[in-house]
């Protein structure tokens, strides 16, 4: 592939740098056309174009345009349906409008209002292709929108490299449990840090600590929560770390969770699974896939902390189911969500549309 590839989204976004550089590692030329200040650690190599001004938005419709025809790509992608995929519904049919849909682009936002509905319709519906990140919220957007013939399913994976088993062993004994997510309302951390409290007050869970690491909008009141439970000794906050220290931070944990009220993939819950980390994740919407409806780790009902208490005990006290768990779980990773293997799906659609 000699041309340039270009992606529009956000300079925040985890995502967007993984795709780039993923890219770059395999000999690609990529630009990024952002309207926020980029702060992730991306590729040296990557070509950003950050644009900003009083009326950015508008004025960065022109200043894309300007962009596609310096660089003469035939094809454009944009990450999530909001800003960015709205930017690609204002591009001429001269090029192929790609568009990622990240999950609460299309799950949360649209239910704000008919008008974001609305936008979030049109932003689809101008799309030449739509890559939906599960077969979950590929049906989401059927159901809710109306049926769309051009999508493709193309997970977010994990690298490999970065996120392996090689040090991870699963242990006879539960010591700790975790999560890394950002600390907001539709990841349920709440129900975790309450299904947590009744679990130690069941017997023999009392040397159990629960370690949370992220932030975000929801952290100050789950510290009030955590107090209200008496729960300072055993439940630890932690802030927010670069991705490239994930995999360190999973190999401590003996049981990962993802309590989530909504979810479109699940790439924490990947993330774990792809270390071997037994998981524990709620039955809603692409987390079923990641689990394989429970054979590559264990499902208990949405918003729900006693079914989440439930399925934490009987893991902890099966070191035979934790360990099953952890060896389907990496078969599963490397069979679906390696990166590897999602870079070239994604470099087959590129071929066809450049």
């Amino acid at each position: 592939m000699s041309d340039n590839i270009l992606f529009i989204g956000s300079g925040k976004s985890y995502h967007v740098e993984k795709w780039t550089r993923k890219l770059l590692d395999e000999g690609h030329k990529v630009t990024l056309f952002t309207i926020h200040k980029p702060v992730r650690q991306f590729h040296r190599k990557l070509e950003v174009v950050h644009h900003e001004s009083r009326v950015h938005y508008l004025a960065s419709v022109f200043r894309l345009r300007a962009l596609i025809a310096c660089l003469g790509v035939k094809v454009v992608y944009a990450h999530s349906a909001g800003k960015y995929g709205a930017l690609l519904s204002f591009l001429p049919h001269t090029v192929a409008r790609i568009l990622f849909v990240y999950g609460s682009d299309v799950y949360i936002r649209p239910k704000a209002s008919i008008f974001h509905k609305y936008i979030v319709y049109f932003v689809l519906r101008r799309a030449d292709l739509i890559l939906s990140s599960s077969n979950a919220m590929k049906l989401h957007i059927n159901d809710y929108f109306g049926f769309f013939p051009r999508m493709l399913v193309i997970p977010f994976g994990v690298d490999a490299a970065v996120f392996n088993s090689s040090r991870y062993r699963v242990s006879r004994r539960v010591r700790k449990i975790g999560i890394v997510k950002k600390l907001e309302y539709v990841y349920g951390i709440d129900l975790l840090i309450e299904a947590f409290y009744r679990l130690t007050q069941l017997g023999g869970n009392q040397d159990l600590i629960l370690e949370i690491v992220g932030d975000g909008s929801q952290k100050k009141k789950l510290e009030v929560l955590v107090r209200e439970l008496s729960l300072e000794n055993k439940v630890f906050f932690r802030a927010a770390i670069l991705n490239s220290e994930v995999p360190s931070i999973l190999e401590d944990l003996d049981i990962f969770v993802v309590p989530s009220r909504s979810e479109s993939f699940g790439v924490a819950a990947v993330e774990a699974l792809s270390v071997g980390v037994p998981t524990i994740a709620a039955n809603v919407g692409g987390l079923p896939e990641v689990l394989e409806h429970g054979r590559a780790g264990k499902l208990c009902d949405v918003e729900s902390s006693e079914s989440l208490c439930d399925a934490m005990s009987i893991m902890i006290d099966d070191y035979g189911l934790r360990k099953s768990f952890s060896e389907a779980g990496l078969v599963h990773v490397r069979q679906n969500y390696d990166l590897n293997i999602n870079y070239k799906q994604f470099l087959g659609v590129h071929n066809e549309y450049s």
